[in-house]
């Protein structure tokens, strides 16, 4: 006989699986700009672990103050860069912002979905984009 365990995920583990996507998104668009534009790699690379820092954070409140510090960081940045590609960064920046603000319990995976589908939709237009050149 096999039993069922519902696993409840805590508020913190949906604001670390909101920044885990804008991460993913982060590394998805990494690797054509990568293989594209070799010369800007350290670029991409340096923009993908910017948006992993907060996952190494223990403590909520330091996770939520990572989550703002690299927000600030990495908007202008993506800013600045726009020559070397960074801009499409931007919509990492995202998922940043909302796991660093207090959300009720009851729509923490709403926070996700939504996260979620702007980051594919913005995925998808730049894969297409990316595809006429």
């Amino acid at each position: 006989m096999v039993e069922r365990v519902q696993v409840a995920l805590t508020p913190v583990a949906w604001d670390r699986l909101t920044v885990g996507a804008g991460a993913g998104y982060a590394t998805l668009v990494s690797v054509p700009l990568a293989v594209g534009y070799p010369e800007s790699t350290p670029l991409y690379v340096i923009c993908v672990l910017l948006t992993v820092v907060p996952l190494a954070c223990r403590d909520h409140l330091d996770f939520r103050a990572a989550c703002l510090l690299v927000t600030v960081v990495l908007v202008p940045m993506a800013l600045c860069g726009m020559f070397f590609g960074l801009f499409v960064y931007m919509p990492a920046a995202l998922p940043l912002v909302l796991a660093a603000l207090p959300t009720p319990k009851r729509y923490q995976r709403q926070k996700l979905v939504a996260v979620g589908v702007v980051l594919a939709a913005v995925l998808v237009l730049f894969a297409i984009q990316f595809a006429r050149f």
